[in-house]
């Protein structure tokens, strides 16, 4: 009988021997690793996903959102493993490779962005966290047409940025926030969607 572990195990073996494009090779890595995180195997999940990190970083071609996405992955293994000074470098080092190869109005890149304040919030810092929420409404801006997604993560912005507010003592502040939020959710989903 094989486990989930050992399948992932293998999959990493079978990569080595298969022809394919670094940043593919890293896209799968990463997905490997955050699966092996999500399953507890923390320490494979951590040399799997440095591993990915350093394909993306040393690889002269061209990026995609998928492989700069494993940077926010490999940052929220950190997180994980209490290593919160090296997840904020990871986590800047990735958002200046999105910017770097012009990625910035991707679904990836805003995922990024949004995770990076919630880690900031959860660590205390909240005036970073709307800094980094600021970039998100920037990107948020760019887009042309809004899509389902779009109005989702500018719903999710909302939300976050109000409970920084709320975290800073800004009542007021927080309470438009959360209140756009909640009233964008009922456009996307409905008033009685549990989402």
């Amino acid at each position: 009988q094989i486990t989930v572990k050992d399948a992932l195990d293998n999959g990493i073996q079978d990569l080595q021997n298969t022809a394919m494009t670094p940043i593919n090779r890293a896209v799968i890595l990463g997905t490997i690793g955050s699966i092996q995180t999500n399953i507890g195997n923390v320490e494979r999940a951590g040399t799997t996903l440095s591993n990915a990190m350093s394909i993306v970083t040393d690889s002269l071609g061209q990026q995609t959102a998928k492989s700069l996405g494993v940077g926010t992955e490999f940052a929220e293994w950190n997180t994980v493993v209490g290593n919160n000074e090296q997840a904020i470098k990871t986590f800047d080092t990735t958002d200046s490779l999105f910017h770097a190869y012009n990625l910035t109005d991707t679904p990836k890149y805003r995922t990024h962005l949004l995770t990076y304040s919630d880690f900031l919030q959860e660590n205390g810092r909240y005036e970073k966290s709307l800094v980094v929420l600021n970039q998100l409404e920037n990107a948020l801006d760019e887009v042309r047409n809004a899509t389902q997604e779009t109005r989702d993560a500018r719903s999710d912005l909302y939300n976050s940025r109000g409970r920084a507010y709320k975290n800073l003592g800004q009542n007021q502040q927080a309470l438009a926030n959360l209140d756009r939020a909640l009233k964008l959710k009922e456009d996307i989903y409905g008033q009685n969607n549990p989402k």
